[in-house]
C-alpha cells in the first residue's frame, strides 16, 4: 500500500514539474492550481494528509480527482 502511494506521488510530481517548466501549470484552473502547490510542497505526505493541509476544506476523493486531472493534462500533452 505504501509503494502505492509512492509512485502515485511521483507520478504526481513528474506531471506538475512538466507543466511548470512549459508554463502551463499557472493557466490550470485554481483548484488545480492549489493541488499542484499542496504536492509540490509536500512530496511525501499522504492524501490524506494533504487534505489536513489545505487551506480550503477538501476531501479526499476531491484531491484525488484533481491530482488525477493534472496527471490527464500531461498525459495528454506527451501524446
Amino acid at each position: 500500500n505504501i509503494s502505492k502511494t509512492v509512485e502515485a506521488s511521483i507520478n504526481q510530481r513528474r506531471a506538475i514539474d512538466h507543466l511548470r517548466k512549459i508554463g502551463m501549470l499557472s493557466s490550470l484552473p485554481l483548484e488545480l492550481r492549489n493541488a499542484a502547490e499542496l504536492r509540490s510542497k509536500y512530496p511525501n505526505s499522504t492524501l490524506k494528509e494533504l487534505c489536513k493541509l489545505s487551506e480550503e476544506s477538501i476531501t479526499l476523493s476531491g484531491l484525488n480527482h484533481r491530482l488525477k486531472k493534472i496527471i490527464e493534462i500531461y498525459e495528454n500533452l506527451k501524446k
